[in-house]
């Protein structure tokens, strides 16, 4: 599906879920079959009507949301970590050599690609009173190269 094809049917979206689910078909597309959408601010704004409340939408493995969530790997996660310090789409497999990770955030990037995420694209998204969501696309192929997919999977977003 090209990109204005997705945007005219993410317009037609009646809900959340129909809408993450055509994210994913077409990220699947790029090798990317992956995704996590949430917000990361941790205090919510006055709601106005128009904006839905902060969801968490994931279709990563079952086993790593589980194994995340038990060991609290969000506080530790350089992924999460990055994605409040940086203003543009960035790899995964970047991180270790733009940043001097600690041995507890190379312990997760090393279990995610075990539990099959083994190459992913992280888009930070800006909302209106300063929310920040984010958008993660990971891809269970090693011979993916999500650095040619960049460009699609930040317009995706």
């Amino acid at each position: 599906m090209d990109l204005f094809c997705f945007i005219e049917c993410a317009k037609q979206s009646r809900s959340p879920e129909v809408l993450f689910n055509l994210l994913v078909s077409c990220s699947s597309e790029q090798g990317f079959s992956q995704v996590a959408y949430g917000t990361l601010t941790d205090a919510e704004p006055t709601r106005r009507p128009e904006y839905l409340p902060a969801a968490v939408t994931v279709n990563f493995p079952s086993a790593w949301c589980e194994r995340n969530a038990e060991r609290r790997y969000n506080a530790i996660d350089p992924v999460v970590r990055r994605t409040t310090m940086q203003s543009a789409p960035f790899l995964w497999d970047q991180l270790a050599h733009k940043h001097q990770l600690q041995p507890g955030e190379m312990r997760v990037l090393n279990e995610a690609k075990e539990a099959g995420l083994k190459h992913g694209v992280t888009v930070p998204l800006f909302g209106p009173f300063g929310q920040l969501s984010v958008a993660s696309f990971a891809s269970r192929f090693d011979d993916v190269d999500p650095e040619y997919r960049l460009s699609r999977l930040n317009a995706l977003a």
